[in-house]
């Protein structure tokens, strides 16, 4: 029970307000040299190399692909199934995961005898948030691409015509993201207006969509098929794709998909 209540207490403050990075036990993470990093989701990764850091980075998952460095990097496992053999073996001095492979994190933190340390992903203003707890441990490099992302996030002119938007995150069953997620804070940074008004990832009903009447379909491209089947019934809305990778790892690859949703929505596909 003490654990479980540990790990509540960090899903609750694990919030973009707040810059300090905080361990599996909701402690913040001394600071230190951490030269031997095992990443826990291609989000990560990807925040590491970007802020300049590979060279540390020891062990990713095997979904961990971007950059191309990074597959060289020794392997933990699936995200859902990390060998803790693995991880241990590394010799980590710090270990990133993220909020919602927590659960898949409890024999983990258990047996390490470093830091892990979960970052956020609430909204976009997370990876920055993330950098600048890193930078505050390890280095200032961190904070130096937190102001160049917030700068690049700040220059990107949103659509003008703000077009009611649906983002399917899944097909099967229908699921779409509402307030509080990344994808409602993509879409409403590249200026539309989310139909979705519940608070979360949940699954919405075909009726409650041709409802909400959408001007666009927004959607990865390896759902394509399926949000073609959707227009094909709604008739309306104009579909939207968007690169897998950049909208289903919240990492700094996301500025490059805002830019393309906020002309889409104007253009159209």
């Amino acid at each position: 029970m003490p654990f479980l209540l540990c790990l509540l207490a960090l899903l609750a403050i694990a919030a973009p307000a707040h810059a300090a990075l905080l361990d599996f036990g909701g402690q913040p993470v001394p600071a230190g040299r951490y030269q031997r990093i095992v990443s826990l989701a291609p989000s990560n990764t990807e925040l590491l190399y970007a802020i300049g850091w590979g060279d540390r980075v020891v062990g990713v998952t095997d979904a961990c692909d971007y950059p191309a460095q990074a597959r060289s990097k020794s392997k933990v496992g699936a995200a859902e199934s990390l060998s803790v053999e693995r991880v241990l073996a590394l010799k980590p001095d710090l270990v990133l995961g993220i909020p919602s492979k927590a659960p898949v994190y409890a024999q983990l933190a258990r047996m390490l005898k470093v830091p892990l340390a979960i970052l956020p992903s609430d909204d976009l203003e997370s990876v920055a948030a993330n950098a600048e707890g890193l930078g505050a441990i390890i280095g200032p490099e961190g904070k130096r691409f937190a102001v160049n992302y917030r700068r690049q996030l700040a220059a990107i002119a949103p659509s003008r015509s703000h077009p009611k938007v649906f983002f399917m995150v899944w097909d099967r069953p229908l699921m779409s993201a509402g307030p509080k997620t990344f994808l409602d804070d993509l879409v409403k940074r590249a200026g539309g207006r989310n139909v979705v008004t519940a608070p979360g990832y949940a699954t919405f009903s075909e009726e409650a969509l041709i409802a909400s009447a959408p001007d666009v379909i927004a959607f990865s491209d390896n759902l394509r098929p399926a949000a073609e089947r959707l227009k094909a019934r709604l008739k309306r809305p104009r579909l939207v794709a968007l690169p897998a990778d950049d909208v289903s790892r919240p990492g700094p690859r996301v500025i490059g998909a805002i830019q393309r949703a906020a002309k889409a929505f104007d253009q159209g596909s």
